[in-house]
């Protein structure tokens, strides 16, 4: 063999030795990377697996979370309707109080003002920004030096208060102090209504007026229905059978009366008295009196009827019957 063949198999060798080395080396690294492909998998499984769970952990919290918002909206629900509900007892008692035209004051323990009616500014000079407030350092125009007294009282003892006062304007009311009870609980405060009862203090007035006078008085409304007598009118409606006022009292239809009076047959008392009454009523005429016989089974007898227009928001009229029987007899003696 030629030394120049030796050199050249010497050459392939080396290269062959080099290729070996080389691709022991590749196979090498491709185990390695292999491995580390492999180890990746894993993690990427690993993680996939995490991402799961998550995943199943997410929509378990969702169906949680969905459950819950149900639970939420059923309960704003149910809220709602008690605001539905008490927006409608609010709206019912504001409506309450302007019907029944009195003042109405709400206090708690404290006796601090909790809630009060449109009508109960006339008598405490109060706003919305007095919610809260003491009611003793509220103003007002009654003449009631007890008020707060009694105010205490009820609040202590849970006693009814009721009296009639005078305010400096000279309208009377009628107050009532209640405590306000909550169902199973002691007092939690108190209630005070102001009933203005001017209007009943000035007919109480009128009837003392009427009730002194010796005539036999009635006062009838515009249709001629009797309304108001005085105690001669009772009494002689008691000292003539009508014990109750059943047909000359109030409620009565005056022109009825005058209609259904015994009389005899060629009298026309009655039809005079009924014309002049209804005359009167009608504003046809300013005034109506007329003397008439009114004899019982004892004593013949004789009055005077007057008849007087009422003016103003409620007109009618206003009848007296005067007894002039001692006063014919004496006319009677002086001319014989």
């Amino acid at each position: 063999m030629s030394s120049e063949t030796t050199e050249r198999m010497e050459l392939l060798e080396r290269e062959l030795t080099a290729t070996r080395e080389s691709l022991q080396a590749t196979v090498e690294e491709l185990e390695t990377s292999n491995e580390e492909l492999q180890s990746t998998n894993e993690e990427l499984m690993s993680s996939n697996e995490e991402l799961m769970s998550s995943n199943e952990e997410l929509q378990s919290s969702n169906e949680e979370l969905q459950s819950v918002n149900e639970e939420l909206n059923t309960v704003n629900a149910e809220y709602q309707e008690k605001i539905d509900i008490l927006n409608r007892l609010n709206a019912d008692l504001d409506n309450m109080a302007q019907a029944v035209a009195a003042g109405t004051v709400f206090v708690d323990e404290n006796m601090h003002l909790t809630r009060f009616s449109p009508d109960a500014t006339h008598i405490f000079r109060l706003r919305d920004t007095d919610i809260g407030r003491p009611l003793d350092d509220l103003a007002h125009t009654l003449l009631y030096p007890a008020l707060i007294a009694d105010l205490n009282l009820t609040l202590k003892d849970g006693n009814k208060v009721e009296k009639e006062v005078r305010g400096i304007n000279g309208l009377h009311y009628f107050v009532r102090m209640l405590p306000y009870r909550v169902p199973s609980s002691s007092a939690k405060g108190a209630v005070i209504s102001f009933m203005d009862v001017t209007a009943l203090h000035e007919v109480s007035r009128l009837q003392h007026i009427i009730d002194c006078l010796s005539e036999h008085i009635a006062v009838l409304n515009s249709q001629g229905i009797i309304t108001q007598v005085n105690s001669a009118w009772r009494k002689f409606a008691l000292d003539n059978g009508d014990e109750f006022l059943a047909h000359s009292g109030p409620g009565v239809n005056y022109l009825e009366v005058c209609k259904d009076f015994h009389q005899p047959p060629d009298d026309a008392t009655a039809v005079t008295a009924q014309r002049g009454v209804r005359e009167v009523l009608e504003g046809r005429c300013p005034h109506f009196s007329m003397e008439y016989p009114c004899h019982s089974p004892t004593e013949q007898r004789w009055f005077v009827m007057h008849v007087s227009p009422v003016a103003g928001e409620q007109p009618g009229a206003v009848v007296s019957h005067v007894n002039i029987t001692e006063w014919r007899s004496s006319l009677q003696e002086l001319q014989v």
